[in-house]
């Protein structure tokens, strides 16, 4: 199988008091790509200090756009957005690697084919939308979780 990365992506803005939890609950991804839309307070420097590479955008063009600016930093074969305010759980994880067949490894990420379906699925599932296997090698999924 071929080795394949996961991109944790979070876009934010003055987040200080809830970035460390988020980029914690994802630190076993392969990289975490936070692109602050000019922060004042010290949400930079806590991605920083937790390995998060960093990137600005001050030219906020609305959410859908400031995502695809972060998703264009991401250099994954899978990329997965969360919130700020949003925390990936050890259930959420386990499920993410058993049900694509994604296993982790010295932070490396071996997939079947099937795992880009799935990660698509599991985001239109949750939206209530059923869609067929794409031939998009990178796809974008955000998965919202209530805690």
């Amino acid at each position: 199988m071929d080795k394949k990365r996961l991109s944790v992506v979070v876009i934010a803005k003055n987040e200080a008091e809830l970035i460390s939890d988020c980029l914690i609950s994802a630190e076993w991804a392969d990289e975490i790509i936070l692109l602050d839309g000019g922060s004042t307070d010290d949400t930079v420097q806590i991605a920083q200090r937790l390995g998060a590479k960093v990137y600005t955008n001050t030219q906020w063009q609305g959410y859908g756009k400031q995502r695809q600016i972060a998703q264009s930093y991401a250099g994954g074969d899978y990329i997965f957005m969360i919130d700020a305010d949003e925390r990936i759980t050890p259930e959420l994880r386990l499920s993410i690697e058993k049900s694509s067949r994604v296993r982790h490894k010295k932070n490396r990420f071996t997939a079947a084919p099937a795992a880009i379906f799935f990660l698509a699925n599991l985001c239109a599932i949750a939206a209530g939308i059923r869609i067929e296997p794409s031939v998009s090698i990178k796809i974008s999924c955000m998965v919202i979780m209530i805690t």
